[in-house]
């Protein structure tokens, strides 16, 4: 296996940027020496009011937080320390020469990797069309590889014009997608010349929307489309940062908050048997797709049930949109306990975990950056905040095989290029189990948790007849 194989093991991949899963690597697909004094120039200049080369700082600048979103993702949510710890587990297990252990251990870190790779292996082929519809629709499928899923399904009257899974990826693409844009329009308004600003905003806001309706790029827009056909008094800005919230909502869920949600959804899904199984799903801390999907239907209901508040909620919609999210369980009648950011200590009880592993690059990566970026997105988007306030490694420019490292104002305490050497030699067996595993998810199926769920509810009725 090449070195080149290896880092493309597990990683988003656009035409613009690539995250890996394995090592935290961040690589922006541009490459020259003069690419690099421009990227560095956008760096330098990230907190002044751009004057020169705008349109082009401001993009390069909100292609290194697309792909920071990917990385706070993966070191400062729940969703993210539980891979962690499963992928550490993996190595330890490989370390040890354990094969028993090994193999429960990738199985159970499929589960997470699946949820990422699943994306690509249901989505239909997609035409170059653009993306029309008069309605939005969805339903539950289930895959005896990755198990019970949901499709979104763009239609004009009876016919479908464009549809595609809803999955892990689409959560992660989503919120790094939005935070480029927020990136974008936040830095517009730092412009001093009004003629320049409104050429600028109105170039970025095109390109926006020319992204959303393109079909071929629906794991990223799928559920900014959803939430805006919901939601259309909100402007582009305060989309995107609704967008945020229900993203980072669904990533931050602890494991009894997945439970109590999983319990309320399941009386909210017409389709009992793969109802029962997604959310059967979620009280093992997997699907969490399904609650920023959910989030955005039911803060819809929540907005138009009461009319009488509907201007003070829509207010806290463009305002406050994570505190929107905590009011929206109130109004349902309190059905979760939300854990508060100086309470937080299931995250905190996994970095502990993190910590204990023997992988010096997830050690080091989650001591300096995970309680420090949490702490620093807690109400805020990467969006909005300048790359100096955001803890993270370097970045590379790339062409073919050549690198470019490229230095952030705040960085950990090693280099890109050491941090490739330090994975490399660590995660080399892991890597390989991965790349020979099948992409597929352990999971229970509809049949069995229908016989789960049909013993409960006989388990119930004997009760009460008893009493």
């Amino acid at each position: 296996m090449t070195r080149q194989q290896y880092k493309s093991s597990l990683a988003t991949h656009s035409e613009n940027g690539v995250f890996d899963f394995f090592d935290y690597t961040i690589t922006i697909k541009k490459y020259s020496e003069e690419e690099k004094v421009k990227f560095e120039k956008s760096i330098t200049h990230a907190d002044k009011k751009p004057q020169e080369e705008i349109k082009e700082q401001i993009e390069n600048r909100s292609l290194i937080k697309h792909e920071l979103t990917h990385f706070t993702d993966l070191t400062s949510t729940n969703w993210g320390m539980e891979y962690i710890i499963r992928k550490g587990l993996v190595i330890n297990a490989i370390n040890k020469r354990d094969y028993e252990k090994t193999k429960q251990a990738i199985d159970v870190f499929m589960i997470n990797a699946s949820e990422l790779q699943m994306h690509s292996k249901l989505i239909p082929k997609q035409d170059n069309e653009p993306l029309f519809f008069t309605k939005i629709e969805h339903a539950l499928d289930y895959s005896p590889e990755y198990g019970t899923f949901i499709w979104i399904y763009f239609k004009d009257g009876d016919s479908i014009t464009c549809s595609t899974p809803l999955s892990m990826l689409s959560v992660l693409e989503a919120h790094a997608f939005a935070n480029e844009t927020i990136s974008q329009l936040s830095d517009v308004e730092k412009i001093d010349d009004q003629f320049t600003k409104i050429i600028t905003r109105n170039y970025f806001i095109e390109t926006f929307k020319a992204t959303l309706k393109d079909k071929k790029l629906s794991e990223y827009t799928s559920l900014i489309i959803l939430t805006r056909h919901h939601f259309p008094e909100l402007t582009h800005i305060e989309l995107l940062k609704l967008v945020c919230a229900s993203c980072k909502f669904s990533l931050n869920a602890d494991d009894f908050t997945m439970s109590q949600l999983a319990n309320y959804f399941t009386h909210s899904i017409k389709n009992e048997t793969l109802g029962e199984n997604i959310c059967h799903d979620m009280r093992r801390g997997a699907s969490r797709h399904l609650i920023t999907f959910k989030v955005i239907l039911f803060l819809y209901g929540w907005l138009h049930h009461d009319e009488s508040n509907k201007s003070k909620k829509i207010e806290l919609l463009k305002t406050q949109p994570h505190v929107a999210i905590l009011e929206l369980w109130e109004a349902l009648g309190g059905i979760i306990t939300i854990t508060k950011p100086d309470d937080d200590w299931d995250f905190n009880g996994c970095v502990q975990r993190a910590l204990e592993l023997n992988t010096q690059i997830d050690q080091i990566t989650v001591s300096e950056c995970s309680i420090l970026n949490r702490s620093a997105l807690h109400t805020k988007t990467i969006g909005e905040l300048s790359l100096d306030e955001i803890k993270s490694p370097n970045i590379f420019l790339q062409r073919k095989e050549a690198k470019l490292e490229i230095k952030l104002p705040n960085t950990i305490s090693i280099s890109a290029y050491q941090n490739i050497e330090d994975a490399y030699a660590e995660t080399w067996d892991l890597i390989k189990q991965y790349r020979i595993h099948p992409i597929n998810k352990f999971h229970m199926t509809p049949s069995e948790t229908y016989k789960i769920t049909e013993r409960m509810n006989n388990w119930n009725r004997t009760k009460i007849k008893r009493k």
